[in-house]
């Protein structure tokens, strides 16, 4: 007997709406799953950051990099160039001395409201990753060193050198490797936290 069939009223009993749904019951974790998921497209829905969830994944990461790279070099007043339209083992060049590399990373914020950033390497030539976190209506960011994502421990692909970091909004206890806090991105906390490796 399968589960919708275990489930069924005793026919004898003629018909109770207060009998449980069979039917239902069955369906209701696929409606809760599908609940998550519309939630998830509704607060997409007029916010102000709906068209970068949108964009493709290759058109996210560009429009990343250029944002990046432009507040850079207003607020810091120096060079801040994308290298090879992106490609390659970093994405953005710039420092007071044009001497710092930075691979750039974007992602939109998941259903639980985290952010995966994907595709760190381990073996690549850069100094830090920058993360772009991007919620409905607001950017959040962290900024990761080289050292720091060899310590990461999620791999993308068994047997590879690529891995994932998981960005939070909320505090993370110190020591984790996997998940890091961060910073809403307000001038003040881009300036305070660029400072440090430029």
């Amino acid at each position: 007997m399968n589960y919708i069939e275990s489930h069924m009223p005793d026919p004898g009993f003629g018909h109770d709406t207060h009998m449980p749904d069979p039917i239902y019951e069955f369906a209701k974790p696929l409606l809760e799953k599908l609940a998550k998921k519309v939630a998830e497209e509704e607060k997409w829905h007029n916010s102000k950051y709906e068209i970068v969830n949108k964009a493709k994944n290759t058109t996210k990461g560009t429009f990343g990099e250029e944002f990046t790279a432009e507040m850079i070099k207003d607020v810091f007043s120096i060079a801040a160039d994308i290298i090879d339209g992106g490609i390659g083992d970093f994405d953005i060049l710039t420092g007071i001395n044009y001497n710092k590399k930075i691979e750039h990373k974007l992602a939109c914020e998941d259903t639980n409201g985290k952010f995966q950033f994907n595709s760190l390497k381990k073996d690549a030539d850069y100094d830090y990753a920058f993360c772009l976190g991007v919620s409905p209506n607001n950017f959040w960011f962290m900024i990761v060193s080289k050292d720091e994502v060899k310590n990461l421990t999620t791999s993308m692909n068994p047997g590879t050198t690529v891995y994932k970091l998981t960005g939070s909004k909320k505090p993370i206890r110190a020591g984790t490797k996997t998940v890091k806090s961060m910073l809403p991105l307000t001038v003040e906390n881009f300036k305070k936290e660029i400072a440090k490796i430029v």
